[in-house]
This record gives structure tokens, sequence and C-alpha cells, in this order.
């Protein structure tokens, strides 16, 4: 089960359907089980107030992923994103906001499916599993 919910007012999550569907072909294409993954949409104060309170960063950041998987073949979590990073970084990318958005999305999917990105080889293999699930969408 995949759930969105907007707690940010000046937004509304195109597509929803469809993100759903391309979210569990991902999740799939990995010999992954979706569990149940919630998406909180929020606003850049909100998620500070998160950040800090769970991992105790004082920064603004787009996404927070938590995973709350029992099973590593099933993929479970909670994802909290700030509409107004991600407006932000599609600016600064140069990047539609809409294609930000599925950026974050499925970041958070994949460090829902056991990838992490701390070390150079870990980014680097983090980015080509974007680059591919977004050429999926």
């Amino acid at each position: 089960m995949i759930k969105f919910f907007k707690k940010y007012k000046c937004f509304h999550l195109k597509d929803r359907y469809k993100l759903i569907s391309w979210i569990k072909d991902c999740v799939h294409s990995q010999d992954k089980i979706v569990g149940e993954i919630f998406f909180f949409f929020l606003s850049d104060r909100r998620l500070l107030k998160e950040n800090i309170k769970h991992l105790n960063h004082d920064t603004f950041t787009d996404v927070i992923t938590f995973n709350y998987s029992e099973c590593p073949k099933i993929i479970s979590g909670e994802v909290l994103i700030s509409i107004e990073r991600v407006r932000e970084n599609a600016k600064i990318n140069h990047k539609d906001f809409q294609e930000e958005l599925k950026l974050v999305i499925i970041h958070s999917v994949i460090h829902l499916m056991g990838y992490n990105d701390i070390s150079s080889e870990e980014k680097i293999i983090m980015r080509d599993r974007e680059n591919f699930f977004l050429s999926k969408y």
C-alpha cells in the first residue's frame, strides 16, 4: 500500500496513480514487495522540526526517510518531503518541479530498498539507481 498525505497547503500531487504504479514497478523490479509506504508532503519549517527531533540535524533538507521494514524483502517506511525545498532545488538544478519531486520520491524508495549514499561509491550507485528508475517513469 502506497499513500500520499498532503500537509502543505500550496501543493497538488499530479498523477498520483501513475506515481503509485511506477513506485511498485521499481520495487518489484528489484525482487522486493511493497509493504506500507507513506509519503507526507510538508513545509520547510515542519521538516526542519522533524530533522532536529529524529536526526539531531538543525538544517533544512528535502527528504527524510524512515525505514520500517522488518524483512528485507518487504519495503515499508515513512517519507517526509519538504515541498518548499523541492521547489528550491528544482530552480537551482534548472529542473521542472515535477521532475525534482519524482527524483526525491524515488531516492527515498531506493533508501527503503536498502541502498545508502554515505560513501562516494554508494553515491555513485545511488545516482545510477535514480537515473535508471527515472527513465522507467
